[in-house]
């Protein structure tokens, strides 16, 4: 029992990693970006998204906005557990101001949905000219929405 709980904290662990990272590599505001630096305010953000792409494409539209509160309702309660939406600021402030990428777009891909899991492959791209490569995210319907679970 105590080996699948540190495996279970550890895949979280990483989890958290990976979104850390992703949202390390984006958020710099750019004369040029087609990414509304001023969203409008829903206090009730519908999330989830009707697909799991949907979700995905959300998540980054969020990031772009520089809404981390936004963000975080996007993820499944034990990916959220794992970070909050200051840390995440944090995180993204830091990587900002030693690399000036921003978030630009995202393409998602190989969607592949099974019952109330789904996986798809995000390819993140960056006003610096670069692209992270593609990240592969596990999503999970929870209460008729889909939120983002996993990344590797």
């Amino acid at each position: 029992m105590a080996a699948w709980l540190g495996i279970g904290v550890g895949a979280l662990l990483v989890v958290a990693g990976a979104i850390i990272l992703i949202l390390l590599l984006t958020n710099k505001p750019a004369t040029n970006n087609p990414v509304n630096p001023n969203p409008p305010v829903n206090p009730n953000p519908p999330g989830g998204g009707a697909g799991p792409a949907d979700t995905l494409r959300d998540y980054y539209q969020r990031l772009g906005n520089h809404d981390y509160a936004g963000a975080v309702t996007l993820l499944t309660p034990a990916a959220a557990a794992q970070t909050t939406a200051a840390v995440l600021q944090q995180d993204v402030e830091q990587r900002e101001a030693e690399t000036g990428a921003r978030f630009q777009s995202v393409d998602v891909s190989n969607v592949n949905e099974q019952g109330d899991t789904a996986t798809a492959t995000a390819t993140v791209h960056i006003t610096n000219g670069t692209t992270v490569n593609p990240i592969q995210f596990t999503l999970k319907k929870i209460n008729g929405k889909w939120l983002i679970d996993s990344s590797q």
